[in-house]
């Protein structure tokens, strides 16, 4: 039997700690992967925007030792925050150390291509990508990420031989407890070909769904990436529902799977990872059960559902029709990337001004009456 745990968003830094009950289950386990949700840098990284970045706080591997990760995904989008350069030195650093990565490279065939981890006779192959309007930093105009198109990733899993097939997608929006629907349908299409699919990105828990027996953790919330500060920038407060978090622990036996999951508190800065007591852990597994009900939906009940569940209603969820041909989806990503670099426009501009956080303390209040009489 083989154990490994699946870790969300995590950024290394001098702040993180850990409960050494939680410590104990993840240095019991044949090895633990994570999304490393950026890169590791130098004196001579500098921001690709020409601003601000995330980056490794802690410039070596130890403390990913120390917590038994031995596989971590870059597909995510601040893993290009220091171009090239940064990626160039993550992966060398993850070479050095023989920890094995996959999500990113230089190209799209190196982006794609899977990690494998050879272990008790059996070879588990790992292999990620990214929502589209994450970045701009998209491995098929180059280095990047590799970007989620299921019709490849399909292919890719086909031609696979390893015994465990793992996808670890970047994906859904942020504080959602429910996975987008287009997300939702991708993950259902995935499994039919994975024996387990992980997401990250939405710095909350969202459901766990299974197909074929098969299980779907559609959000794992951060592992640990603290609110503090980085490279001309400081990552915001997360809502207290992000304080809230669990990893899975999977036991398996040759192809059946057995699930674990593990609870835990992370402190009010994001960093430290504390054991439930019996009411906190209680409170999450009951919340896990509440938003994994409307995942056995239809995809049509389900879209009907999200829409009327989802939180962010100041931004539309993307929309894919089966219908619709190649130049409509085109039309619609084209949309979104034009929403997205307005919003980065915007502030970008504010910060110039050193109005970003005075604008947000006035409009916010303004923001949420508004949702809430949607």
């Amino acid at each position: 039997m083989i154990r490994i745990a699946i870790l969300g968003d995590f950024v290394q830094t001098q702040e993180f700690g850990i409960d050494l009950e939680l410590l104990d289950i993840l240095q019991n386990t044949d090895f633990n992967i994570s999304n490393l949700e950026a890169p590791f840098i130098d004196y001579d990284c500098r921001p690709s925007n020409g601003k601000s970045g995330l980056y490794q706080k802690i410039p070596d591997c130890s403390l990913l030792k120390k917590l038994n990760i031995k596989i971590v995904s870059l597909a995510n989008n601040h893993v290009t925050d220091f171009g090239p350069e940064g990626l160039r030195l993550t992966k060398a650093i993850l070479d050095k150390e023989n920890i094995r990565y996959f999500g990113a490279g230089e190209n799209l065939e190196e982006a794609c291509k899977a990690a494998t981890i050879d272990i008790k006779g059996k070879i588990l192959s790992f292999r990620g990508a990214m929502s589209r309007y994450l970045t701009r930093q998209h491995a098929e105009e180059g280095f990047g990420t590799a970007d989620i198109n299921v019709e490849r990733m399909l292919k890719d899993l086909k031609e696979d031989e390893a015994d465990i097939k793992i996808v670890f997608n970047h994906w859904n929006q942020e504080f959602e407890d429910y996975p987008e629907p287009i997300y939702k349908e991708d993950a259902e299409t995935l499994i039919e070909e994975a024996h387990i699919i992980a997401g990250s990105h939405s710095h909350c828990i969202q459901g766990i769904g299974k197909k074929n027996e098969r299980p779907i953790f559609h959000g794992l919330g951060n592992f640990s990436l603290p609110n503090i500060d980085y490279f001309n920038c400081r990552v915001s407060k997360y809502r207290p529902k992000s304080y809230r978090s669990f990893f899975p622990v999977l036991s398996i036996d040759e192809t059946k799977i057995d699930v674990e999951i593990v609870p835990y508190m992370l402190s009010s800065n994001g960093a430290v990872l504390s054991a439930c007591n019996e009411q906190e852990d209680l409170a999450i597994r009951e919340h896990i059960d509440l938003i994994s009900e409307p995942l056995i939906l239809d995809s049509r009940a389900y879209r009907e559902f999200y829409s009327r569940h989802r939180e962010r209603k100041m931004r539309k969820p993307l929309v894919r029709d089966h219908e619709q041909n190649l130049n409509s989806l085109k039309k619609f990503r084209r949309k979104y990337r034009v929403i997205h670099g307005a919003e980065r426009g915007v502030g970008t501009f504010l910060d110039k001004l050193g109005l970003r956080k005075a604008v947000k303390k006035l409009f916010w209040p303004i923001i949420n009456r508004i949702q809430k009489k949607k």
